[in-house]
């Protein structure tokens, strides 16, 4: 199905579904343990990476929108997938 077929109550239902109860709940304890695994190295003097960071930075973005995002913000983001290919430079 295309999103363009999804309308904002499907997305509302989807939401409100134990399997998206269940997928956010385990995106979210993923980056929890994660989280407390970028104190620890921090707090031990082994920090990690920059890049590691953002990307943990980024993945608490990411969980958020993917559960919270209207119709029109998905089908800007699949334009811009079908636009550009993630990872790869235009030439």
């Amino acid at each position: 199905m295309k999103i363009k077929n999804v309308s904002e109550e499907d997305l509302d239902d989807w939401r409100e579904s134990h399997v998206a109860y269940a997928i956010r709940e385990c995106l979210q304890k993923v980056h929890d343990a994660q989280k407390q695994a970028c104190l620890e190295a921090y707090w031990s003097r082994n920090p990690w990476e920059d890049w590691r960071v953002e990307a943990l930075k980024y993945q608490s973005v990411t969980i958020g929108e993917i559960f919270e995002a209207t119709k029109e913000d998905m089908m800007a983001v699949m334009e811009q997938i079908d636009a550009e290919p993630i990872g790869m430079d235009a030439d």
